[in-house]
C-alpha cells in the first residue's frame, strides 16, 4: 500500500506539473508570439492612417 500511495502521489504530481507546464508554455508562447506580432502589425497601419486622416480632415474643416 505504501508503494501504491507513493506512486499515485508521484503520478498525480507529475500529471499536474506537465499539465501546468504545458498551459503556461502555450499561454506564454501565444502572448509572446501571435499577440505581439498581430498587435505590432496592426498598430502601425491605424497610427499611420490616423495622422493622415486628421490633417486631411483639419484642412477640409478649416476652409
Amino acid at each position: 500500500m505504501s508503494v501504491h500511495d507513493g506512486q499515485g502521489s508521484e503520478t498525480l504530481r507529475h500529471n499536474v506539473g506537465a499539465d501546468r507546464r504545458e498551459v503556461v508554455g502555450r499561454v506564454r508562447r501565444s502572448k509572446n508570439g501571435p499577440e505581439p506580432s498581430a498587435r505590432g502589425n496592426f498598430t502601425p497601419p491605424p497610427r499611420g492612417a490616423a495622422p493622415t486622416h486628421v490633417p486631411a480632415a483639419e484642412p477640409a474643416a478649416a476652409p
